[in-house]
């Protein structure tokens, strides 16, 4: 079992009902995710051995998830924070970094990644802050215009476990309540 989470409007129910996207705050304002949803749930129906699921997750029946709940983002609205344990067959993991891409959104990189960056700058240009600075902006940079090694960032979407930059996870709707540990008021 993993422990998960994810927040949602409080009008909605994870364990009943369907999930209508067009109502996401996520895929209403985020630039690219409206268009990018058909393409993700086409690539997770194939991950799927079940057809019935495969089924329902080409039609967008998925749940984002955190893998880590200090990431998760306070957003200035009220909403509700589930709290699960999810089999981990039942879990696909995703490199946030390389949703981001496909979205087109330079995010922040992590502080691991960041400050390992300071740190070669410095090393590099201890003489010059202006130029260790400059050096942390660079490999930002580089980092971002980097190019999928496969030819497509849809084939390095998935990864294998939580521990391969996969910030998210994703599971099919409606979540069995046996995998519902509580919930509670998530408000920024």
């Amino acid at each position: 079992m993993i422990n998960l989470w994810t927040i949602h409007s409080e009008d909605f129910l994870i364990s009943e009902g369907r999930v209508d996207h067009s109502k996401s705050i996520y895929c209403k304002e985020i630039k690219g995710v409206k268009d990018a949803y058909p393409e993700l749930w086409k690539c997770l129906s194939k991950k799927v051995s079940n057809k019935e699921k495969a089924k329902a997750i080409e039609e967008g029946q998925i749940i984002w998830c955190f893998t880590s709940k200090d990431e998760i983002c306070r957003t200035g609205t009220r909403k509700i924070k589930w709290d699960l344990s999810v089999p981990e067959s039942e879990v696909i993991f995703v490199n946030s970094f390389v949703w981001n891409r496909i979205l087109g959104i330079r995010c922040g990189v992590g502080n691991e990644m960041r400050l390992n960056w300071q740190k070669e700058g410095i090393e590099k240009h201890s003489y010059n802050a202006k130029k260790a600075h400059d050096y942390e902006k660079e490999c930002y940079d580089k980092f971002w215009s980097r190019k999928p090694a496969s030819g497509s960032w849809w084939d390095e979407l998935f990864v294998d476990d939580k521990q391969e930059n996969a910030g998210h996870a994703l599971i099919s709707h409606p979540v069995p309540d046996s995998w519902i540990l509580g919930k509670c008021e998530w408000v920024a």
